[in-house]
């Protein structure tokens, strides 16, 4: 789907905050830089797009897109929480403007995808989730965007989870 100026969040780490100011364009990534390395989320990863390049392969790769979330509070958290193992983390919401491509998809899907299961199930997982693509956050259990085009800080604030 195609957008212009529509405002989202972006979490960012405060070391990568610190040289980040208004008005400043995001990169978008050209790996999968912007992601939590373990081996079985790069597994995960690698399963996904070689499901997304032989059956949805008009869609946005996640390993060269920006991740956004909708700007509602509770998602951003629960995406904090799940990737802070439920420590004390600090970390950065952007709130960006957006114009260019953006695809909506559920987080959820990718996330059963890292825990163990057979191969069979992370087949599944990945099928539903990039055929849950969508053009709207609505109605996902974690909506994550996957976006590529220009995205210009509107505001930088400094969160602390929980």
């Amino acid at each position: 789907m195609n957008v212009e100026k529509l405002v989202v969040y972006r979490v960012e780490s405060p070391i990568v905050a610190d040289n980040l100011h208004i008005g400043d364009a995001i990169n978008i990534p050209t790996k999968c830089d912007n992601l939590v390395e373990s081996p079985t989320k790069a597994a995960s990863e690698d399963f996904f797009e070689t499901i997304r390049l032989n059956s949805f392969n008009h869609l946005p790769s996640r390993l060269s897109s920006l991740f956004v979330f909708p700007r509602e509070d509770a998602v951003v958290e629960l995406w904090v929480s799940l990737n802070s193992r439920f420590k004390v983390c600090k970390y950065a919401l952007l709130s960006l403007e957006l114009t260019g491509e953006l695809f909506w998809f559920d987080e959820d899907l990718f996330t059963k995808a890292g825990v163990p299961c057979y191969h069979e199930q992370i087949e599944s997982l990945a099928t539903k989730y990039w055929g849950s693509a969508s053009c709207s956050p609505s109605g996902f259990v974690l909506p994550e965007g996957l976006f590529r085009g220009v995205a210009i800080i509107k505001q930088i604030e400094l969160r602390t989870y929980p």
